[in-house]
């Protein structure tokens, strides 16, 4: 997910890309898909990604599925909006907004096959669960000055290119301005599927994602309008 930020304007940008989605390597040229691109480290992924967009990635944010659900608990949940009703393991949801605790999160994140989209609606319940923590944490000023504990509950399970002082820095911005911000979706689920022989996998065919380039570049489009809005 390429999360944009526009701290002028208070816009996020959400944009999913599917981890079947095919990419060129760009140590080797070679064609592969997304998901096996953190075999090779997080520049890879990270350079995959700026070749597929033609965009520029300025930090990165690795978590596993700890930092998700402690991350989730150390902010006492988050609120978070369903298109569908369904059932994840031993967690159920409703159309509408749900209240969610750190399993409760993993679990809607991580569901998708309850939905004839699959992966599509997975992403777009990924986007939502992201907004609902940022939502929460930028709008209680007791959280933002409480960030350093919040860190230090998902500190063994994230890694990240953004410097402490930066993050310091946002959260001064935050806490002397509370803006409220706005949210945008994207996802570029237009393409076609296909079986293709990759770098990582070079004896077997595997189930890929191609995107249609017209949805690559409206995404990119979409990316770049809000980083250069003032």
């Amino acid at each position: 997910m390429i999360v944009t930020v526009n701290p002028k304007t208070n816009k996020i940008l959400l944009t999913s890309i599917p981890r079947d989605c095919v990419i060129i390597l760009p140590t080797c040229g070679e064609r592969d898909k997304l998901t096996h691109t953190g075999i090779y480290g997080i520049n890879e992924s990270i350079g995959s990604i700026e070749n597929l967009m033609g965009i520029k990635i300025n930090y990165y944010l690795k978590v596993n599925f700890s930092a998700l659900e402690n991350l989730v608990n150390a902010i006492n949940g988050i609120d978070v909006e369903s298109d569908y009703n369904f059932t994840a393991g031993a967690n159920s949801f409703s159309i509408g907004m749900n209240y969610m605790n750190g399993t409760q999160a993993l679990s809607f994140a991580r569901e998708r096959h309850s939905f004839v989209d699959g992966d599509f609606q997975r992403v777009k319940n990924q986007q939502k669960v992201i907004e609902g923590i940022i939502t929460k944490i930028t709008s209680s000023s007791t959280l933002l000055l409480n960030y350093n504990s919040i860190l230090s509950a998902v500190g063994g399970s994230m890694d990240t290119s953004i410097a402490p002082k930066e993050i310091k820095s946002l959260v001064k911005m935050q806490v002397d301005d509370m803006p409220n911000w706005e949210f945008e979706s994207s996802s570029i689920d237009q393409g076609s599927d296909a079986s293709l022989i990759g770098y990582s996998y070079p004896y077997k065919a595997l189930y890929m994602f191609v995107p249609n380039e017209d949805a690559v570049m409206e995404a990119a489009d979409k990316v770049n309008a809000v980083m250069n809005q003032k």
